[in-house]
């Protein structure tokens, strides 16, 4: 796939004074060097409620308001049903936050065309917002996640699982049983939550690869999981999750590019910020493993 602000062979490249005129084209660049790098999707869903008064007014699901704190009867002839009304979680709010950063392009650059200095400036950018908005996301899942929320797992650095059997690692203490003991705490909760997804630090993912090595893709579908990595996770923990299900991320305003003209200096400002609001609304779509590094 082709960037806008990539140089293509054609001799028809896009200028930096073409990318400064047109906001736009910068902010399509980020979202294309974002797009593999955001946690957001993996935890949340992306709704089109726009953020009003600053906040986010939502709700945070939890076990005890799952189900009616009157179970459900069978009706006789002529009779009512019983109120079957549970308790409404406590409202919450999700204040908008306000990221983004700028760079400056000189009037030489500009004019000399320094598509790469350019290109460098803005994949930058798009990296520290990349940084941030997933530090925040994982603050929020942490903030949210309680009790059993929480399961135990086992040490990933020493697993083996070739080799003379009195020297295998027994099947209770390989990193499958930690995601297995994970989907068997979401059954018992019988909420329907099947996880599908494994978002880990990059350490435990080389782990993963090292224990179980050219199989590991078959125990991850023998499982119908996937994983994600991201350096913004504590090392020696990950998640179990249900991809997409434990909240949403709405906008105040969506990521967007502004430029503008500085005579004084001779030159000229690009800036791109997002302002999302993060609510996590439904934690028990996740389950936190801990120990994972001993």
């Amino acid at each position: 796939m082709s960037y806008p602000l990539t140089p293509t062979l054609t001799g028809r490249q896009l200028t930096v004074d073409a990318a400064l005129n047109t906001p736009p084209l910068i902010t399509k660049r980020i979202a294309a060097l974002t797009a593999d790098q955001l946690v957001i999707d993996k935890f949340l869903s992306a709704t089109g409620q726009k953020v009003e008064g600053g906040a986010l007014l939502y709700t945070q699901a939890s076990a005890e308001n799952m189900y009616t704190t009157r179970d459900v009867e069978q009706r006789a002839a002529g009779a009512e049903y019983p109120v079957v009304m549970g308790e409404r979680p406590e409202p919450k709010l999700a204040e908008a936050e306000d990221w983004g950063g700028k760079f400056f392009v000189t009037d030489e650059a500009r004019t000399r065309n320094n598509v790469s200095e350019f290109d460098d400036n803005v994949t930058q950018l798009a990296n520290t917002i990349t940084r941030k908005i997933n530090q925040r996301v994982i603050d929020a899942i942490e903030a949210a996640i309680t009790g059993n929320g929480v399961v135990p797992g086992h040490d990933w650095n020493n697993v083996i699982t070739s080799g003379p059997l009195d020297a295998l690692t027994p099947n209770n203490e390989r990193p499958a049983a930690d995601w297995a003991i994970s989907q068997l705490a979401a059954d018992m909760g019988e909420l329907g939550v099947i996880f599908d997804l494994l978002v880990l630090h990059p350490q435990e993912h080389h782990s993963l690869k090292v224990a179980y090595g050219e199989d590991l893709a078959a125990v991850l579908a023998s499982n119908n999981l996937s994983v994600f990595t991201s350096p913004r996770l504590t090392p020696g923990t990950g998640y179990a999750v249900k991809k997409g299900n434990a909240g949403i991320m709405a906008y105040e305003k969506p990521l967007n590019t502004t430029t503008w003209r500085d005579e004084a200096r001779r030159v000229t400002w690009v800036q791109s910020y997002a302002v999302p609001a993060i609510a996590v609304t439904n934690p028990l779509a996740i389950k936190k493993l801990t120990g994972l590094d001993g």
